[in-house]
């Protein structure tokens, strides 16, 4: 019979019934502080955690033995029929008034194989919100003991995750006996036995019975005490039997029995017989964190401190589920208004970033200074600024510790960055340094705001010689270098040769794979090679490094990366084979670091031509291997994927709008640009581009701008707003870039292009003829693209062109994108289109490339339009 049946107005025992107010108000009627309840509970505690209930497991259960023992393998029979099999046919073993005992030891023959279930059945499961409520109310001394028939450990990792107290913790019979009930210390008792040994008791001849010890604590902690019984069903005579005899003596649970149910909650006879003994009464609940809940806002607070007692990096994970609310607990009152509160706090970044070690930016900072900059954060994300600003300069006003102080100043330079206020950035970097002039992050911080790329890389070299074996300083003075001579060719304040010397420095300061240096090294040797030379083989260096280090992720990645620039494919699959048995042996931690390695060379390759290899690479992570973590970049690396080697315009589209609605993609939010932008050339097969919400990129691109370098920035705005066809802001963006370290050739490049597309042709040829002689000393693969938008351009306003030059671009460029536009250029549109469509065909997204490009013009891609059935 159902709880509801009982308890209702015509109900056999609805002069017993109790309400959760009175309950409560038992639980706050203590002495001297004291507890006057203990707490039983059982399985239904645990289902909000993510684990089945025993009901659940007895339908599973019988489900698979009906198929076993009846030899129906089809199994279609229904739920009565299956009920019925058992109750006739395995009278000898079956218990129904204890199914899921005797269910549990036929389904599994040995205890190793029960505890293997078990444990699997509770393996990653996190506490939900009503342990939260429950830990509180225990340190708040309500409850002091909690006697359970549960096997998973979700009580005692909520005291992890949200206390400071450590409770006693026992499940063995052997160690209960010292348990003190006088002891203050919070005590957890398992009344069967813990997952992780054999001797759980789950059957039949188990649970008939408690073991010795426990049996005594739980009578002797039951003197004095009430008892509140919740989440358990009363099925297993081990545990009754004991509350059976202890209701009929006087001097034992002096406090009443308090029986928790949930209106739909199955009432068997055991039960029911207790429920008619004098003290035992029921209380109708909605469920178990709905009553602890409603508990912990009478006895403790109106609000859940969650944030007080966090100590732990675990906690962010327990934090992101109770605020996913998987069970939909929200739609109780007191939980919704506690687990929007949690989400203000937004722990996913702001507790997250205090709590991830020594590293942390508040690593060493007091409580107080903790507080103040999640108060500081919370305006931030509400947009207010100005508030914010003013909240930290008195923080750091009243601060007298130099590390507090010193995050409110880089807090402030945040909010300056925000505002656009960079001259008050200056000035905070300044007073930074004057903190601790040799801090390499503050000399770091106030480098960002330099001017332009030469003015930083000066700073950073007089840092360098004044700061001395930091492997970060030398990288990042070598880095900002590396952008100085991209950027101004022939520069006079340093020479690769400078840079070279930076990074071994770093290297050797820190010789570990983990030192970025490494992979800036790999940059600079390619640099050097591809203009004119280098005193080291790239193919040496990559060599020596993955045969020296073959387990680290970062030989891996420089190897891959040179074998693809190089189109080494058979190799490549090879060194991600090697990746790929790294996988089955590692970490989940290593295994995102694999995941990113694998997914920076599947970007590479998903731009290039697929032949047999590069597709096998392709398909072989998108369809076999299964990704930690699908985050923003997996699901861009699948819009394209779909696009380019699947043609699936539909696919592409949902992972657009996916990534819009699902994920905090503001990160990649140029990236997503340009998958929508290709989505919708695919999908419209025009490339009049004027139905995407540019303002939407645009905007979501300037609330990131803080974290953003600002080449990237200024360039990423450029190609937005080309595509827009705002070309006079676009310009403004370009110069900019140029002048924060975007390299001289992808400037030159650019610039040509965005004058092409606003037809402005003696604009491409007056700029070019400015930078002729820095041109002459470019790569052929930054040189080509110029001179085939220089020779457009003259096509254009009717002047000469240099035939010469566009030939030698059919015959000797390895780039058949540029002997497509020359032949173009040239009038030879048959063979342009023909080699046109080869590309295409081999990847589709070169339709979408090559047709954005002037040099192409209207109409000429559209017979090609691999995403138009013909």
């Amino acid at each position: 019979m159902k709880a509801k049946e009982l308890f209702n107005s015509s109900g056999e025992l609805k002069h017993k019934l109790r309400t959760v107010s009175d309950l409560i108000n038992h639980l706050a009627t203590r002495e001297e502080g004291d507890s006057n309840y203990s707490l039983l509970l059982g399985s239904g505690a645990s289902v909000t955690s993510g684990i089945r209930t025993a009901g659940e497991l007895i339908e599973v259960w019988k489900k698979d033995l009906y198929e076993r023992l009846s030899q129906d393998s089809s199994c279609e029979d229904g739920k009565y029929e299956i009920d019925s099999f058992f109750d006739s046919k395995c009278a000898s073993w079956f218990n129904p008034i204890n199914p899921y005992s005797s269910l549990f030891e036929k389904r599994y023959d040995l205890p190793s194989q029960r505890r293997r279930f078990i444990e699997k059945e509770v393996d990653g499961r996190l506490p939900s919100i009503g342990y939260a409520y429950l830990t509180s109310i225990m340190d708040e001394g309500f409850i002091n003991t909690v006697f359970t028939t549960n096997f998973d450990d979700l009580l005692n990792e909520a005291f992890y995750h949200f206390s400071n107290k450590r409770p006693i913790h026992c499940a063995h019979d052997s160690s209960v006996h010292s348990i003190s009930i006088t002891s203050k210390r919070p005590k957890i008792i398992k009344l069967h036995g813990d997952y992780l040994f054999d001797d759980i008791k789950s059957t039949l001849r188990e649970t008939e019975s408690l073991e010795q010890n426990i049996r005594d604590k739980m009578i002797e902690l039951c003197k004095e005490y009430g008892l509140i019984v919740l989440g358990y069903s009363g099925s297993d005579r081990s545990v009754m039997d004991v509350l059976d005899f202890l209701v009929k003596q006087e001097n034992y649970l002096k406090n009443g029995v308090y029986w928790c149910l949930r209106p739909d909650d199955e009432v068997n006879h055991l039960l029911l017989n207790l429920l008619w003994k004098d003290r035992v009464y029921p209380v109708l609940i909605d469920g178990f964190d709905e009553f602890f809940a409603e508990a912990h806002s009478e006895l403790v607070s109106d609000y859940l401190d969650v944030e007080n007692n966090i100590k732990q990096s675990k906690v962010r994970k327990t934090i992101e589920e109770i605020v996913t609310d998987k069970p939909n607990l929200s739609s109780n009152p007191v939980i919704s208004k506690d687990i929007e509160a949690i989400k203000r706090i937004n722990v996913r970044s702001d507790i997250g970033k205090f709590i991830d070690g020594p590293d942390s930016e508040t690593s060493g900072l007091s409580i107080y200074d903790v507080r103040n900059l999640m108060e500081i954060d919370s305006y931030i994300k509400k947009g207010e600024l100005k508030k914010a600003t003013e909240l930290c300069e008195e923080f750091k006003a009243s601060s007298d510790d130099p590390r507090g102080k010193s995050s409110y100043i880089r807090k402030l330079i945040e909010l300056s960055d925000r505002q656009g206020n960079s001259s008050a950035a200056v000035r905070w970097c300044s007073e930074l340094i004057g903190i601790d002039r040799y801090d390499v992050g503050s000399n770091l911080l106030s480098a960002r705001f330099k001017v332009n790329v030469r003015e930083r890389y000066l700073y950073l070299k007089k840092m360098v010689e004044k700061i001395q074996y930091s492997p970060r300083l030398y990288r990042e003075a070598a880095r900002s270098g590396f952008k100085l001579i991209q950027s101004e060719r022939g520069s006079k304040d340093v020479s690769l040769d400078d840079l070279m010397q930076l990074v071994d420095r770093s290297i050797n300061v820190d010789p570990s794979l983990n030192n970025d240096a490494w992979s800036l090294k790999f940059d600079l040797i390619s640099y050097q090679e591809k203009n004119g030379g280098s005193n080291i083989e790239l193919s040496e260096f990559v060599d020596s490094l993955y045969n020296d280090n073959s387990w680290s992720i970062n030989a891996h990645r420089m190897k891959c990366n040179y074998l693809v620039n190089n189109c080494r494919f058979e190799e490549l699959k090879s060194v991600i084979g090697s990746l790929y048995e790294m996988y089955e042996f590692s970490s989940s931690a290593r295994r995102c670091a694999i995941d990113d390695c694998l997914l920076g060379v599947v970007n590479k390759v998903i731009a290039l031509d697929g032949d047999k290899d590069s597709i096998a690479i392709l398909d072989r992570f998108f369809s076999k291997h299964s990704v930690e973590n699908k985050g923003v970049e997996y699901q861009l690396a699948r819009g394209n994927y779909e696009l380019g080697y699947k043609k699936n315009v539909v696919k592409a589209e949902e992972i657009c709008d996916e990534i819009r609605v699902k994920y905090d993609a503001e990160e990649f939010i140029h990236d997503v640009f340009d998958l929508n932008l290709s989505v919708e050339v695919a999908k419209n097969g025009s490339f009049d581009v004027g139905n995407i919400n540019f303002d939407f990129y645009l905007d979501s691109l300037e609330r990131i701008r803080h974290n953003l370098v600002e080449d990237y920035y200024y360039n990423s705005r450029y190609n937005i707003l080309a595509r827009k066809g705002a070309f006079f802001e676009a310009e403004k963006d370009l110069d900019k870039a140029y002048d924060c370290g975007l390299p001289l050739s992808s400037y030159i490049i650019n610039k040509t292009y965005l004058f092409l597309r606003a037809g402005e042709y003696q604009k491409v040829l007056d700029f070019v003829f400015s930078y002729d002689k820095d041109i002459a000393d470019f790569c052929d693969d930054d040189r080509y693209p110029v001179i085939i938008n220089t020779e457009f351009a003259k096509k254009k306003v009717g002047q000469p062109m240099d035939k010469t030059s566009l030939m030698n671009i059919v015959a000797q460029s390895g780039k058949d994108s540029a002997k497509i536009c020359a032949l173009r250029i040239l009038g030879r549109d048959n063979e342009s289109r023909k080699l046109a469509q080869s590309k295409v065909e081999a990847n589709a997204l070169n339709f979408i490339n090559y047709g954005s490009w002037p040099v192409m013009e209207s109409g000429f891609m559209h017979e090609i339009n691999p995403y138009v059935s013909r």
